[in-house]
C-alpha cells in the first residue's frame, strides 16, 4: 500500500517542509495543469516514468518547456540510442503506486519505488519555486526548496521514522564519517575477550561484524553517486545539441 495524497501532505507538514497547495480538476497533461496553476508563480514540470533494457526504472522530471530527447538521454546514461523507453502503464500502480497522469518525484517516497532512480533537470536549480502533483493529479503543490531536497527529506524520514546518522548530501563528509566509524568499530571489536573467544578466527569475525554495520551506509553512498551521475547525464541529454554537418 503506497502513500496517499493526504498522507504525503501530512508527512510534509510533520517534517516542517513548507508548501502551498492548489486544488483543481483532474488534469492529465502539464498544459492542462497550467490552466489552473500557471499563474501562481513557479516552474511546472513534465514527469516521465521510463525503463531501460535491464528493467531498471527512472522518474524523469524536466521543466515544462524542456524537450526530453530519450535517444540522447539514453546515450548520456551509457544505455545506447534505444536504451530508454516509456515504462508500461501497468507498472505505475505496482512500483510508483500512482495512476496515469500522476507521475511525480514524490512517488519515490513509496518503499516499492526504492530502486527507482530520480533524474531531475538541472534547470530546477534556477527556479524560485517548483510545482508538482502530490501523488494525485487533482492538486498541485508549490515548493520553495529544490525538489530533490524535499523528496530526499521525505524518503529519509518516512516509513520507520529512522533518519540516517551520516549526512547524505555531502559525499566527502560521508566518506570521512564512514572511515571514522570503521575505525571505531574495528577498535571496539578487538579486545582481550574477543581474542580469547575467537582466536585465529578473530579477523573473519571482525570483518563480518563491520560488513553488517556498514552495509546500509555504503549502499546509501552508492545511490548518491549513481543519482548524481544520472542527474548530470540527464542535464547533458536535455541540453545537448548535435553539430550540423
Amino acid at each position: 500500500m503506497g502513500y496517499s495524497k493526504d498522507q504525503l501532505l501530512a508527512r510534509l507538514k510533520e517534517l516542517q517542509i513548507d508548501f502551498s497547495q492548489y486544488e483543481h480538476p483532474v488534469v492529465l497533461t502539464v498544459e492542462a495543469q497550467a490552466k489552473y496553476v500557471g499563474n501562481v508563480g513557479g516552474a511546472l514540470s513534465k514527469n516521465l516514468f521510463l525503463k531501460d533494457k535491464k528493467h531498471r526504472y527512472y522518474v524523469v522530471s524536466a521543466l515544462a518547456d524542456t524537450k526530453v530527447d530519450m535517444k540522447v538521454l539514453s546515450q548520456r546514461l551509457g544505455l545506447g540510442k534505444g536504451g530508454l523507453r516509456m515504462a508500461p502503464e501497468e507498472v505505475l500502480g505496482e512500483i510508483l503506486k500512482v495512476p496515469l497522469g500522476c507521475v511525480t518525484p514524490f512517488a519515490l517516497v513509496n518503499e516499492s519505488a526504492s530502486h527507482v532512480s530520480l533524474l531531475l533537470d538541472k534547470g530546477f536549480k534556477t527556479q524560485e519555486r517548483c510545482i508538482f502533483h502530490p501523488l494525485s493529479n487533482d492538486m498541485s503543490i508549490s515548493k520553495a526548496d529544490k525538489p530533490s531536497s524535499a523528496v530526499q527529506n521525505v524518503k529519509e524520514k518516512s516509513v520507520n521514522g529512522v533518519r540516517p546518522s551520516i549526512p547524505s548530501t555531502d559525499a566527502g563528509k560521508f566518506v570521512e564519517e564512514l572511515l571514522d566509524r570503521t575505525s571505531t568499530l574495528l577498535l571496539s571489536e578487538i579486545s582481550e575477550d574477543s581474542i580469547k573467544r575467537h582466536g585465529g578466527q578473530l579477523g573473519a569475525e571482525v570483518a563480518n561484524n563491520i560488513r553488517k554495520c556498514l552495509r546500509e551506509d555504503l549502499k546509501n553512498l552508492a545511490t548518491i553517486v549513481k543519482n548524481t551521475a544520472y542527474t548530470e547525464g540527464f542535464y547533458a541529454g536535455t541540453h545537448y545539441q548535435p553539430k550540423r554537418l
